[in-house]
């Protein structure tokens, strides 16, 4: 067969599945990108400090990327930075109040949240059960 007759010849036509998507096996990436939603993480002080709770999966990419090349504790601290925003990560910086243990309830939370497990979010104060998207 020559190059002229291949292109002649009919293409594949990819058939729709139930939800609309072709089924041609490709991942469509970014139509539609996640709203960023935010929860309360903690309090310092009687302040509230809200997190990213569902960061994108390039943040969980880039924090990979980080510990590859500066190390795991900058790049946690870079992840933290993100995902509570420059003033809870001043407070949690500089406030002497933030023990040890409290500060690893909010470690186990950030990667958690970051990694994708959704039980890691705090709960709702109103319902008690873990809080997800919407």
């Amino acid at each position: 067969m020559t190059a002229q007759n291949a292109r002649k010849q009919p293409r594949a036509r990819a058939v729709p599945d139930d939800d609309g998507d072709l089924a041609d096996g490709v991942i469509r990436i970014g139509d539609e990108p996640e709203e960023p939603r935010y929860e309360e993480l903690f309090r310092l002080r009687g302040q509230p400090y809200e997190v990213l709770a569902n960061p994108p999966a390039s943040m969980m990419l880039k924090y990979f990327d980080q510990v590859r090349k500066r190390g795991a504790n900058a790049a946690f601290s870079w992840a933290l930075e993100q995902m509570v925003g420059a003033d809870a990560y001043k407070a949690l910086l500089e406030d002497d109040a933030v023990t040890r243990a409290d500060f690893q309830q909010v470690i186990d939370l950030i990667l958690g949240i970051l990694l994708g497990n959704p039980e890691t979010l705090p709960k709702s104060r109103a319902t008690g059960s873990r809080r997800s998207g919407g």
